[in-house]
């Protein structure tokens, strides 16, 4: 375990901050109780993570992660809050961190709190939680154990596929002062094909700390599709997002995260391949403005043989605002056979932005295929005046080059729906971006 001085009066804040502010629920659980008191534990002997730490160098921990609530909640203004049209699926909605009724789901799929899982279920938990969302190294990771006053396990019975996704909408109203710091855990059985989008929305003009954690198993040949969407949050929140996955044997897992707003956001995915021919394919695409900060940490993990892993992120940088990339591929000796890209391509807008991009391979085995590389990139002078050879002016050129660069990764989603909504915003940002011009 990495660990800091004594707590300093930033993690005392922020520790103070949570304890003082989220309703006082003790577990009924014993398991539940002791996995909190181990966060407690974890947390005050690692602190907050400081500059020092490698994976959090260009993280403004102190900055921003610290600072206290300074006023009351309103709504948001209209236009505030990017629109994002959703489709047809089975809507599931956390408010405040409570399962909303009614629970529109398919035979198969079952979504319980925490507090009031059955035996099976409790076992299922008590089993899996903290098992790959690990607390030595992670201090959020052990704040949200210490703090979580709520949990919700999602399972998909073997042999479910289903033909529309299911979406998780993650609510905090404008009347709500402290989000709760939530955990989840995702269960997919053997052969099930499932399609999940999350959906965080804040619609208040607080600057909010919320800390989520989410685990995920995937067993033998399931298949997950997994969409992260933090386009609706407001400018002024601190959104850290961890999420681990562990495949098993013929599994295949597809993560979209795009990230459009907030103050500080950082999410870290870390998959474990620990199944023979498991494959995960990682996307990432980032949009930080302003003087916002947008983090992303990205672990790929070769447990065993024949495992494939790709992960691809791009981040488009504007104003005064800072994109981060940590990425992370580790093949273990055992891993013969096994085939790993990750890529990271960034474009700044301007010369006041900032783009810090940490590739990482650690390959311990002789038979395999790896490659990495990482590009940042401005307005290419050539393409402009190519364009402008064409009659297209200005504006427009930069406007269809921005499109161009998010391509890549928005014809990766399977979804049409989502997909021509996505490509929507981000056709909505660039222009934004060419009127500011």
């Amino acid at each position: 375990m990495q660990k800091n001085k004594p707590m300093g009066k930033e993690t005392i804040q922020l520790y103070q901050y949570l304890i003082d502010t989220l309703p006082k629920k003790i577990p009924t659980k014993s398991w539940w109780a002791s996995y909190r008191e181990q966060g407690q534990d974890s947390f005050i002997t690692q602190g907050l993570p400081t500059n020092k730490w490698e994976s959090y160098r260009h993280t403004p921990i102190e900055r921003k992660v610290a600072r206290p609530l300074t006023h009351k909640s309103k709504p948001l203004p209209k236009g505030a809050i990017n629109d994002l049209p959703l489709g047809d699926g089975y809507h599931l909605k956390i408010v405040n961190g409570v399962l909303a009724p009614p629970l529109a789901l398919p035979a198969g799929v079952a979504m319980t709190p925490f507090s009031t899982m059955s035996p099976t279920e409790e076992k299922l938990v008590a089993t899996h939680l903290g098992k790959i969302a690990k607390m030595d190294g992670a201090p959020f990771v052990a704040l949200n154990a210490a703090s979580f006053q709520e949990g919700f396990l999602l399972t998909v019975a073997e042999d479910t596929i289903l033909d529309k996704p299911i979406y998780l909408h993650h609510i905090i109203p404008p009347d709500q002062p402290t989000p709760p710091q939530s955990r989840y855990l995702l269960h997919i059985g053997k052969r099930s094909q499932v399609q999940i989008i999350e959906c965080p929305t804040i619609t208040n003009d607080l600057n909010l700390f919320t800390n989520e954690v989410c685990e995920i198993i995937l067993e033998k040949e399931a298949r997950l599709d997994h969409y992260l969407l933090q386009v609706r949050v407001n400018s002024q929140t601190r959104y850290f997002r961890q999420m681990e996955v562990m495949q098993q044997e013929g599994t295949t897992f597809n993560q979209h995260t795009f990230t459009c707003s907030g103050t500080l956001i950082r999410n870290h995915l870390g998959v474990h391949l620990q199944g023979k021919k498991s494959i995960a394919h990682l996307y990432g695409s980032y949009f930080a403005s302003r003087q916002n900060h947008i983090e992303q940490s990205v672990l790929c993990h070769h447990h065993t043989p024949c495992t494939t892993g790709h992960t691809l992120y791009k981040a488009m940088v504007t104003n005064q605002a800072t994109a981060v990339f940590n990425g992370y591929t580790k093949v273990a000796p055992q891993a013969q056979k096994s085939e790993a890209s990750q890529y990271h391509h960034g474009w700044l807008q301007g010369n006041q932005g900032r783009i810090y991009a940490r590739p990482e391979l650690s390959i311990e085995a002789d038979d395999i295929l790896c490659k990495h590389g990482v590009t940042v990139e401005q307005v290419d002078e050539k393409l402009l005046f190519y364009l402008a050879s064409r009659n297209i002016p200005p504006a427009r050129a930069k406007e269809l080059l921005r499109q161009r660069f998010f391509a890549e990764t928005l014809q990766a989603i399977p979804l049409s729906d989502l997909r021509k909504s996505l490509t929507s915003l981000y056709s909505h940002l660039c222009q934004e971006l060419s009127d500011r011009k």
